[in-house]
């Protein structure tokens, strides 16, 4: 679970009233907005797929760097993780439970979620904000 953050918003432009869209061929955006006290952060994602977790490899996992954040984070503030992935479009259609995760310099959660998708094919998408508590956050 979270052990050294706190979720404060989500924001997933895509995202419908209960899943999100991932377009194939297309950036998918996420910006997390918490708050932690460490020195370096580490994006790990996974797709869970029939209840087995299935790494989505990224083209940047450093969180410090192009994502808004300068590391270290000390406590007592508010920040703002952005990044981008890219849909490929030889993924699958189908739905999945994508997992994501940032980790401390000691390889532990500063946060976890899980996000309900579908990866679709490309066209315009709505965007959904929602609170933390609309989330799984382990």
């Amino acid at each position: 679970g979270s052990k050294h953050g706190k979720v404060t918003s989500l924001d997933i432009p895509g995202c419908g009233s209960s899943i999100c869209d991932l377009h194939r061929g297309t950036n998918a955006s996420i910006n997390i907005g918490f708050s932690t006290n460490v020195t370096k952060v580490t994006s790990v994602v996974h797709g869970i797929l029939s209840g087995i977790p299935v790494p989505f490899p990224l083209d940047n996992p450093d969180g410090c760097k192009n994502s808004g954040l300068a590391c270290p984070l000390p406590s007592g503030k508010q920040y703002k993780y952005n990044t981008n992935i890219f849909v490929r479009n030889e993924y699958p259609k189908l739905r999945v439970v994508i997992k994501w995760e940032l980790k401390d310099q000691s390889g532990e959660d500063i946060i976890c979620l899980e996000l309900p998708a579908e990866i679709v094919d490309a066209k315009k998408s709505e965007t959904l904000k929602f609170h933390p508590r609309s989330l799984t956050v382990l």
